[in-house]
C-alpha cells in the first residue's frame, strides 16, 4: 500500500530569538503560542503532486503571573510533501492539516528546545504537544 502523503524535505527558514533579561528558572516564565500555516505551492510532477507548506510559530515569553513580555521567539519551517496524482485538492488540504502540520510542528518543537537549551539565557523551552485532530488548533 502506497502512502497518501510523504514528506520530501523540511528546513527552518526563519528563527528569531530575543530576550530582555536572563531567566534562570522555568517558574519565572509563562509562554503564549500563536501557530499558523500556509500552503505555498502545488505542482504536478509526473504521477505525483508536490505541495509546499510554511508553518509559523510566534512564542511570547512573559513573566510568570504577569502580562509583561520579556522575550519572544519567531520561527518558520518549510516542508515539501508528495501526494499521489489522483488525490483531490480537498483531500490534500485535509492531509496537510492532520498529517503535514503535526509533522512539521514536531521538528519546530525540537529546534526551539535545542536552541533554547544552548542559549543559556533561558531554561530549555519545551513547547506543548498539540492535538491537531481538533479544528480549533489551527
Amino acid at each position: 500500500m502506497e502512502q497518501e502523503i510523504q514528506i520530501i524535505e523540511n528546513y527552518v527558514t526563519k528563527y528569531e530569538f530575543e530576550i530582555q533579561k536572563r531567566i534562570l528558572s522555568k517558574e519565572e516564565i509563562s509562554i503564549d503560542l500563536s501557530l499558523g500555516y500556509k500552503i505555498l505551492d502545488q505542482k504536478k510532477k509526473d504521477d505525483e503532486i508536490l505541495v509546499g507548506l510554511d508553518l509559523k510559530n510566534n512564542i511570547i515569553l512573559k513573566e510568570n503571573n504577569s502580562d509583561k513580555e520579556i522575550g519572544k521567539i519567531n520561527i518558520s519551517i518549510y516542508g515539501l510533501f508528495k501526494f499521489e496524482n489522483k488525490i483531490s485538492k480537498s483531500k490534500i488540504k485535509k492531509l496537510i492539516r492532520i498529517n503535514g502540520v503535526p509533522n512539521l510542528y514536531q521538528q519546530l518543537r525540537a529546534y526551539v528546545s535545542a536552541n533554547t537549551a544552548l542559549s543559556q539565557s533561558v531554561p530549555t523551552i519545551n513547547l506543548p504537544i498539540l492535538d491537531f485532530s481538533s479544528k480549533e488548533i489551527i
